[in-house]
């Protein structure tokens, strides 16, 4: 009987040791593959008050990655943006918004948003997933910018103001930013937890997102990983719309301990606030709530 406690105790003890994760989670890229990845988000937003309404957003991306140079643990990443397809249900209608389809002759910023996915964006991240910034931004904006020019006067001004805000450095970023943005930097174990924030832009607010992030354990490879989001939105330059919200996000993330890339990212987030519109110098709060919906896959 003793025997068999002394066998029993010490079966404990390999497994408590053996469900430890000892781990130094690194972005480690083979150079010259491409790795593709696919993000889809589904979003609910409602807006109560005199502006009342529903919109259902539903976006695609796909965008690939490939190492072209790693210099003292700094990678420079190919960057090519394959899908952006967004469309959106409102009461006021359908939209759908292809940028790899072929613009239509008159369709100006069609033809950007098809320059947008042709050329490619030399960009540096870290080993330890820290943005660093890009190598070629201004190029890749010049080039795909290149058709301003050709505008007719009447829609150049609308077109340019759309194509800069498309543009901006920020949105960039933040397409690229998330998908490193949760390696630790250091070595973890299980229950270990860290942080980060990054911006979560887009061509209608620009939203902080403050992480926290817990490791979970260990599967045949694939890191398991927890983070719960505090979500609080930035001062807008726009002076005619602006978005003041809060709100939270919870996501479950699994990744290639190899590659220490993503393999499957599931988030949830709930936000609330206000729209502040300024109609002839007045401001009018427009109360808003969204739900949304995102999934992050690795697609090779």
């Amino acid at each position: 009987m003793k025997k068999f406690k002394y066998l029993l105790s010490f079966i404990l003890i390999i497994i408590s040791y053996s469900t430890r994760a000892n781990i130094t989670l690194l972005a480690r890229l083979e150079k010259g593959k491409i790795y593709m990845v696919k993000s889809v988000s589904h979003q609910i937003l409602k807006q109560s008050g005199f502006a009342q309404g529903t919109t259902e957003t539903f976006s695609k991306n796909v965008l690939s990655l490939k190492l072209i140079n790693l210099n003292n643990d700094i990678m420079t990443l190919e960057v090519s943006f394959d899908t952006v397809e967004i469309k959106t249900i409102s009461s006021g209608g359908k939209r759908e918004v292809y940028f790899v389809k072929p613009a239509q002759k008159d369709d100006y910023m069609g033809k950007i948003r098809n320059r947008f996915c042709f050329f490619k964006l030399a960009v540096k991240v870290s080993t330890s997933g820290k943005f660093m910034g890009f190598d070629n931004y201004k190029a890749f904006k010049d080039n795909v910018m290149s058709i301003i020019d050709s505008i007719p006067p009447v829609q150049k001004e609308k077109v340019q103001k759309q194509a800069e805000n498309l543009l901006l450095e920020m949105n960039l970023q933040s397409r690229i930013e998330p998908l490193f943005a949760y390696i630790p930097g250091k070595e973890i174990n299980n229950g270990d937890k860290w942080e980060s924030t990054y911006v979560n832009a887009s061509e209608q607010s620009n939203m902080l997102m403050s992480n926290n992030y817990t490791l979970d354990g260990i599967e045949n490879n694939v890191v398991k990983i927890s983070c719960n989001s505090e979500i609080e939105s930035m001062p807008s330059s726009d002076s005619q719309r602006s978005i003041k919200a809060k709100g939270l996000a919870t996501s479950k993330f699994d990744v290639n301990l190899t590659t220490g890339l993503l393999l499957k990212v599931q988030t949830k987030s709930h936000v609330e606030g206000f729209a502040i519109v300024n109609v002839q110098g007045n401001e009018m709060k427009i109360p808003i709530l969204a739900d949304t919906d995102t999934e992050i896959v690795n697609l090779k």
